[in-house]
């Protein structure tokens, strides 16, 4: 990766005079840095009992509205990844998503609530789409750059795809899984800007996009239930099947998930029945760690090697 640091003096723009966007960007990257390092060294973020959760999240729900003070162009760019209407109000929704499910679980509200958050999202992101769409994803057709094969291609935007899955049923476990997907949804926002100011290449995008996907999976190691870990696979696999390989409606396929999902963990003893000796519950989890990582690498190979 290499960044054209002659460039830098791009990011100083007249459409954001106050430098508000520029505070709330930095307040928000000094606290992912935060978070991660405590759950990196902890297995924890922390934020349940944080009396300043609530104003630390909020951040990045301000971060993601003060965009609107930016031009951005109406249709997607097809030579490089950049930021255009549809795709920065999908940033924005997805981002307001991880913030209010968050704040559910800070303060102990029904994960009902997650679930009907989840719904609204899904209906704004349309409307988004609806309104100033193309005919393709917003995270399909992004540009590699030359060096990408078209099979490659495929295989890095279906392994994307999947861990957008798990990141909707990361808003179903626990206050960290909620917060964590936002780094990857604000960074990658960030990361255009940086291409569109000729500071890093297309390529180099999809490089720190992934990372920043796949260092979701270590909030695996903050679920207080195992039965946290088995939802969210059995929730990836299961709407990767019923959408994917199906072509299932979406809000049918996610609702019906978290509709068995709800009545497993609320009324059932599920979570008992399923419950292991911690040193084995470490090692699974570690476990899962390690091939999800090895194997999305191998998948992904083409933008290393």
């Amino acid at each position: 990766m290499g960044i054209k640091v002659q460039n830098l003096f791009k990011l100083v723009s007249r459409e954001d005079p106050t430098n508000i966007h520029k505070f709330l960007g930095i307040l928000c990257l000094l606290n992912f840095i935060y978070q991660f390092s405590c759950l990196f060294t902890t297995g924890d973020m922390y934020l349940q009992n944080n009396p300043y959760a609530p104003l630390l999240i909020g951040f990045h729900g301000l971060l993601a509205l003060s965009s609107f003070i930016f031009h951005v162009p109406l249709k997607r760019h097809k030579g490089l990844p950049m930021i255009y209407k549809e795709y920065r109000l999908h940033t924005i929704v997805f981002s307001l998503r991880s913030v209010a499910c968050s704040l559910v679980f800070y303060y102990g509200l029904d994960v009902f609530f997650n679930v009907l958050i989840i719904n609204i999202t899904m209906i704004l992101a349309d409307l988004a789409t609806n309104k100033y769409g193309s005919n393709t994803k917003t995270m399909r057709e992004i540009p590699y750059g030359k060096e990408i094969s078209e099979d490659d291609k495929k295989k890095i935007t279906y392994m994307t795809s999947c861990q957008q899955f798990g990141a909707t049923m990361f808003m179903f476990c626990n206050i960290n899984s909620a917060f964590s997907p936002l780094l990857a949804i604000q960074l990658a926002a960030f990361l255009k800007t940086l291409v569109r100011k000729a500071i890093i290449t297309e390529l180099d995008w999809h490089r720190v996009y992934v990372i920043t996907l796949w260092l979701n999976i270590f909030v695996y190691q903050s679920f207080s239930n195992f039965s946290d870990s088995l939802f969210i696979i059995f929730g990836t696999y299961a709407f990767d099947f019923l959408r994917i390989k199906k072509g299932c409606n979406k809000y049918l396929a996610w609702n019906s998930i978290f509709g068995l999902l709800y009545l497993i963990k609320n009324y059932t003893d599920f979570q008992n029945y399923v419950e292991i000796n911690k040193m084995y519950e470490e090692l699974f989890v570690n476990a899962v760690i390690v091939i999800y990582l090895v194997r999305n690498f191998y998948k992904s190979k083409a933008l290393w090697i």
